[in-house]
C-alpha cells in the first residue's frame, strides 16, 4: 500500500514554491557535479561527500538517511556551493534539480539563489547562467507532455551581505525578471 500510495502523490501534479538550488541537488546531479569538477579541474582534488551521505556503491541509492540531523542536511550546501563555481556547473545544476522535480510530480518550481562570485564567475555570470538554463528549460517543453514543469526563478538577498549587495541583487533580478 505505501508503494502505490507514494506513486499516486508522485504522479499528482504540484507546486514547489521554496526550493534552494544548492539545497535541492539530489543524488544524481551531485555525481555529475563530482564528474564535471574532475574533468574540468584535474589538478584540483574532487570535493568529496559530507559524514552521512550514502555512496552509490551501497547499492546505487544516493541519498541523506532519514534519520539524519539536520545539521547533516545542512553539511550539503559547502560542498553544493564548491561544485557550483563555474556556469557549466551551475546550469547542470539547474537542469538535474528542474529534471528531480519534474519527475516527482511538480508541474510549477519556483527555484531560488542568491547570486554569488568565485574565482570562475561574477556574481552577473551566476544569475545568467541560472536564467539562460531556465529559459532553455522552460522552451523545451512539450505541451503534449503531462509531466512538464515551468520553472521560475527568484534571486535571493542575504540580509546578512549588506544593503549594497542586497540593492545589487535586486537590479540584477529586475534586469532578468521579464526573461524568466
Amino acid at each position: 500500500m505505501c508503494a502505490l500510495l507514494s506513486e499516486d502523490v508522485r504522479l499528482l501534479p504540484k507546486c514547489e514554491l521554496h526550493a534552494h538550488l544548492n539545497g535541492s541537488l539530489g543524488p544524481h546531479t551531485v555525481q555529475s557535479l563530482l564528474r564535471l569538477h574532475r574533468d574540468r579541474h584535474p589538478e584540483k582534488e574532487a570535493p568529496g561527500l559530507p559524514e552521512g551521505w550514502n555512496s552509490a556503491a551501497k547499492g546505487g541509492q544516493d541519498h541523506m538517511n532519514k534519520d539524519d540531523t539536520f545539521e547533516a542536511v545542512f553539511a550539503m550546501f559547502p560542498l553544493a556551493q564548491r561544485l557550483t563555481s563555474f556556469p557549466e556547473a551551475v546550469r547542470m545544476a539547474v537542469r538535474g534539480v528542474a529534471e528531480e522535480f519534474r519527475e516527482d510530480g511538480v508541474a510549477y518550481l519556483e527555484l531560488r539563489s542568491t547570486p554569488r562570485a568565485t574565482d570562475k564567475m561574477t556574481e552577473e555570470e551566476y544569475a545568467e547562467a541560472l536564467v539562460q538554463e531556465i529559459e532553455q528549460i522552460n522552451q523545451e517543453q512539450d505541451q503534449q507532455d503531462p509531466q512538464q514543469i515551468q520553472v521560475r526563478l527568484l534571486l535571493s538577498v542575504d540580509r546578512r551581505q549588506g544593503v549594497k549587495k542586497a540593492a545589487k541583487t535586486i537590479s540584477m533580478a529586475k534586469r532578468h525578471q521579464v526573461r524568466t
